[in-house]
């Protein structure tokens, strides 16, 4: 929890100047002396005892007056009724190297001035990157990001303030050591994962509780993280090694944590950030945009031939392959003969005026941002001097767009003076002189990505620029999400369409499931059995988008769900848990949309999440406690934001999720208990509705029973379920709802043994099947010895048949394996324990161990032994169907 902070000191007091050490003044001459002094040391008088000194180790930083006021307007409305919900969050765990030595030896009031000024410093990182600071620690502050404001990469925000943190404590430390003796250095660990996400307090602070070991780690990388520097968990560094440079550290041993830890050191944000998603070191085909690229390629060649510039937009859902398709493209492109570069926006660099037009300046004339200042300002006065139609007037503007200091320009004072309006004209007029000059040179390429996070400058200058360049040989490529073709976007398509033979709108649509396949199929080119099954996973689960093919592929390889190098991987057994997870980079798509929303439409997702991918009205109606129109509304303004769709069905109106990963990353933020509690409700709801499908009604009841405060209602429903899906040669379905059903039993004990027993000789049957024969045999053999013994006590002939059963099923694993010898060995047990003419007492059992002995006979080439049995068979089978009346 964060420490009560006092508003009196967020008064922005200049830290710079050391107040003077104040006394207390003698009752006996009135001059002042120390407060470490009894007596007067003046006159001698003894003075009241001094007031104990401020306990200054923990800053009473007055977060209200650092947290912008329009994050702090993000911060409460995600978070103004957050009763507890499950989320995944980067952790920043800082702590000041020395610091409880060091004060000791400082005076109290510096200690003060020293903290108070550096957290203040790694505050305002914090809350740039819209983090949040959770506590302070006397000596440090632990941050986090992903809530109450989720993003699609906190992990990577994370990391960047960290590095910026250390940046700043670098500056920082020179001053520290000169004015107050104090080496200021700080260590920082970042861990990513998952906790419960409390009450958000009037200062702007999150309070959270731990679940497992998140912050725990974040803290145990800070204590091994070297002065100076940070450390990263394995997962941040999964989620983040495109963008940085990092050193990966020996597996370490931390305090509290049995198993050794993987660490990495970022060092730098690299110059060139490759692609976050996918999979390392593996490129991905493009499948299924041939269409969209001929379109592009053509449009190309219209300007080339015309010299009139085309303004292509591509649009689609995330991860659909807008990026991936235009970057095809630029790569058919002859270089030698068509110039192409690119400005792409930042999610956390909105507020950054003419941030993609700076990119794309950068690239243009081939510098970076990470390059120092003045360096890239003679880059940009070298630039404009080669360049006719651009003189030194123009600098200014072009270092204003990029965010350089123009130094001693003699332009410099004309711009201070202009207003916003005017200096916002002079460098439109400046910027499109220095992107018509390129064109002039040739035909163009300019790409504009990620326009879904433009800032309002960038945005105008674009709409500036799409009015003005029909006479050039330009191709501008503008490149957004679909969901904001009607905000954001919108004023740069009303631009585009002013003349509309030269747009070209590429809305890109969903895979067809045979693209997937495909997809997946270069992705992963094994097909033995238990790939096969995995890929089946992946291509229903993704439903058509790439993106989230390719990220269940990246968690199966960074779990070890898949081993091996790319292109001959193997399948583990751990892959089939894997796969029903949400890929991180999935979950905080998801995410970031859902803490947008207010809290009303956030409840009903998060009801519907449990209810399943679809849902009648009906049924949301039960569970939500509003009046039916305050739900159809909410129900209708979800449709709006795409997160659920709207199918009419007979029963009345229907609602599904857009996609399954987005049902379950919303479902993943509820608390179990919460869940627990509306699966329980949503199970009654169903059992007690006669209008449920009976195929679909024991299949539903019992997912939510299994899942409520009363599991084990769900066994009879399980059983049934089961059973069902073995008959219909369902085997993979059939396997999981045995073993969940086996799993029950364990924990709650509602079925006999011989029920159990029951139970495990269908799941074996299925196991074999699939050719999961070691697992076959060790279940059947589990539930032989069950029944075996339950018949050795008191039941007798009841469990006879089950156990032939078993022992029948044993044999033919023990075939299908080779094991032809065990097999017959097993198949004669099982007549053993029939008796004395079995083929009267009992005949089922009896026909089908002697089918199975004969078959088994033929396999081995033993012919002669085949035809007995087979004749035995044929004699006292057809002569007790003629005695049977």
């Amino acid at each position: 929890m964060l420490l009560n902070q006092n508003p009196a000191h967020g008064n922005g007091r200049d830290s710079g100047n050391q107040p003077a050490v104040q006394g207390r003044t003698c009752p006996g001459c009135g001059q002042s002396t120390p407060h470490e002094g009894q007596f007067c040391i003046h006159c001698g008088t003894r003075l009241a005892p001094a007031p104990p000194a401020p306990r200054l180790a923990n800053p009473p930083l007055d977060l209200q007056t650092l947290v912008p006021a329009a994050l702090a307007h993000k911060m409460r409305a995600a978070a103004a009724d957050i009763r507890g919900e499950r989320r995944e969050v980067t952790v920043v765990f800082l702590d000041v190297n020395g610091f409880t030595a060091s004060a000791r030896s400082m005076d109290s009031e510096d200690v003060y001035l020293v903290v108070d000024e550096a957290m203040r410093l790694l505050v305002e990182v914090v809350y740039k990157y819209e983090g949040t600071v959770d506590k302070f620690t006397g000596d440090g502050l632990m941050a986090l990001f992903g809530a109450p404001i989720g993003h699609e990469n906190d992990p990577e925000r994370a990391v960047r303030a960290a590095l910026e943190m250390q940046a700043a404590l670098c500056s920082f430390r020179k001053h520290a050591n000169e004015r107050y003796g104090f080496d200021f250095q700080a260590r920082i660990g970042v861990n990513t994962g998952p906790v419960v996400a409390g009450k958000l307090g009037n200062d702007l602070h999150l309070e959270y509780t731990v679940i497992g070991d998140t912050v725990n780690l974040a803290s145990r990388l800070e204590h091994a993280a070297q002065p100076g520097t940070t450390l990263v968990s394995f997962e941040t560094y999964q989620r983040t090694r495109p963008i940085f440079h990092y050193e990966l550290h020996p597996p370490l041993q931390v305090k509290g944590i049995d198993e050794l830890i993987l660490a990495a050191q970022p060092s730098a944000v690299k110059t060139k950030p490759e692609r976050v998603r996918g999979i390392p070191g593996l490129r991905v085909p493009m499948v299924g945009r041939a269409d969209g690229l001929e379109q592009l390629l053509s449009a190309l060649d219209d300007v080339e031939r015309t010299g009139r510039a085309r303004i292509a937009l591509v649009s689609g859902d995330a991860g659909i392959g807008k990026s991936r398709l235009v970057a095809e493209f630029r790569s058919r492109v002859d270089n030698d003969r068509v110039r192409s570069f690119e400005g792409q926006c930042l999610n956390y660099a909105r507020k950054q005026p003419y941030r993609v037009v700076a990119d794309l300046l950068r690239n243009l004339y081939g510098m970076s941002e990470a390059d120092p200042p003045a360096q890239q300002w003679n880059v940009l006065r070298a630039q404009t001097m080669e360049q006719g139609a651009l003189d030194s007037d123009a600098l200014p503007y072009l270092a204003h767009v990029l965010g350089l200091d123009p130094g001693e320009s003699d332009q410099r004072p004309i711009i201070e003076q202009f207003d916003s309006a005017m200096l916002q004209r002079q460098t439109h007029i400046v910027l499109h002189r220095a992107l018509r000059a390129e064109a002039e040179k040739g035909p163009v390429i300019f790409v504009f990505e990620d326009l879904h996070w433009i800032d309002s400058a960038s945005r105008d200058f674009l709409i500036y620029l799409l009015q003005n360049v029909d006479e050039l040989p330009l191709l501008i490529v503008l490149v957004s999400r679909g969901l904001e073709r009607e905000t954001v976007v919108a004023p740069l398509i009303v631009a585009a369409k002013r003349s509309p033979s030269r747009l070209l709108d590429i809305q890109l649509q969903l895979l067809a499931r045979p693209e997937v396949e495909e997809l997946v199929g270069k992705l992963i080119p094994a097909d033995d059995k238990e790939t096969a099954h995995i890929k089946q996973k992946i291509v229903e689960r993704s439903e058509g988008n790439p993106l989230y093919v390719e990220e269940m592929v990246r968690m199966l390889v960074d779990r070890n769900g898949l081993i091996g190098e790319p292109g001959s991987w193997k399948v583990t057994r751990a892959a089939e848990q894997i796969i029903t997870m949400v890929p991180g980079t999935v979950k905080g798509l998801v995410l970031a949309r859902f803490d947008r929303r207010p809290d009303p439409l956030r409840r009903i997702l998060q009801n519907a999440a449990v209810i399943g991918r679809s849902f009648p009205r009906r049924l949301l109606h039960a569970l939500y406690d509003v009046t039916p129109e305050s739900l159809d509304a909410g129900l209708m303004e979800l449709v709006d934001d795409h997160f659920l769709v709207q199918r009419a069905n007979v029963d009345g109106d229907w609602f599904e999720f857009q996609h399954v990963l987005i049902q379950e990353a919303i479902y993943s933020t509820l608390l179990r208990r919460d869940r627990r509690e509306i699966h329980g409700l949503v199970g009654e709801a169903i059992e007690n509705d006669d209008s449920w499908p009976v195929d679909d009604k024991a299949e539903l009841v019992a997912h939510h029973f299994s899942r409520s405060t009363s599991p084990a209602r769900a066994i009879p429903y399980l059983r049934t379920v089961a059973e069902k899906a073995a008959a219909s040669s369902a085997n993979w379905s059939a396997i999981a709802h045995f073993r969940q059903l086996l799993e029950l039993d364990a924990t709650h004990g509602e079925l006999d043994a011989g029920e159990s027993a029951q139970i495990q000789i269908g799941l074996a049957r299925v196991l074999k099947f699939v050719g999961e024969y070691d697992d076959a045999e060790q279940t059947l053999r589990q539930a032989i010895d069950q029944i075996r013994a339950l018949r050795a006590e008191d039941r007798g002939n009841e469990l006879l048949g089950d156990q032939v059963d078993g022992l029948r099923e044993l044999a033919d694993v023990y075939a299908r394996e080779g094991a032809f010898e065990l097999a017959v060995n097993k198949l004669h047990e099982g007549l053993d324990l029939l008796g004395e003419d079995p083929h009267i007492h009992h005949s089922h059992l009896w026909q089908t161990l002697l089918d199975r002995l004969s078959w088994i006979y033929f396999r081995q080439g033993k012919l002669a032994e085949a035809v007995d049995a087979a004749r035995m068979l044929v004699d006292k089978g057809s002569a007790d169907e003629r005695a049977d009346p």
